[in-house]
């Protein structure tokens, strides 16, 4: 038995037991608890330099544009391209 806050929906307690389930399965309770925090650590820090990235592309104003079909990159310059009429826009950046 596992006492649950009275905010959390059956729809996330089935979620987060399926994630516990697929990722845990025959793991010691204090091994699972340790690796949670390494996992929610990591992923907050990710969050955070996201965005802060986020931010600074808005401060700096590279998200204002009167075309709302603009298109802006965080990362990865795999997605600067995705078909060979992608040469002039290329140029443009």
């Amino acid at each position: 038995m596992v006492r649950v806050p009275h905010d959390v929906s059956q729809p996330e307690l089935d979620l987060a037991g399926r994630y516990i389930n697929d990722n845990f399965r025959g793991w010691m309770i204090e091994d699972v608890r340790r690796e949670l925090e390494r996992r929610i650590e990591k992923e907050r820090s990710e969050y955070d330099r996201l965005m802060s990235s986020v931010a600074q592309l808005y401060q700096s104003g590279a998200l204002a544009t009167k075309d709302e079909a603009a298109e802006v990159f965080v990362e990865g310059t795999a997605n600067l391209v995705s078909s060979e009429n992608d040469t002039e826009r290329l140029r443009q950046l």
